[in-house]
């Protein structure tokens, strides 16, 4: 059976989200009290957001190393795990900005996880 090589869409998808992994890790890291101010979020215990920003550049990590891979088939799982990563995002964001009526900055994290959650799946769709 013949091993099918990453596609340059998949390669562009890992760079741009795995640049925006690290933009929001960093922020979530170093910068999340001026993060919230920008948003208009209550701020209250910073260690949750943090501990987000350090998976996201652990993300974002995982994503440069996949870009970096030749075969679909060593990056197949971190696709799968990126597609669902970025739909309970999604629909935890979208949730949450019904529920909780949060400032309109949080559509830049509902627009973030559907762009990303379509490239993903589009990605996906072209390796099958």
């Amino acid at each position: 059976m013949e091993e099918k090589n990453i596609s340059k869409v998949l390669k562009y998808v890992f760079l741009a989200s795995g640049l925006a992994a690290f933009i929001f890790g960093i922020a979530f890291i170093l910068f999340v009290e001026v993060y919230y101010s920008l948003l208009g979020w209550p701020y209250e215990e910073p260690l949750f957001t943090r501990v987000l920003g350090a998976a996201l550049l652990g993300l974002a990590i995982l994503q440069w190393l996949s870009y970096r891979e030749k075969k679909w088939e060593n990056v197949k799982n971190v696709v799968i795990m990126m597609i669902v990563w970025h739909f309970l995002g999604a629909v935890v964001t979208i949730t949450g900005q019904f529920l909780f009526n949060l400032p309109l900055g949080n559509l830049i994290h509902i627009i973030v996880f559907i762009v990303f959650l379509i490239a993903y799946i589009y990605a996906f769709y072209l390796h099958r």
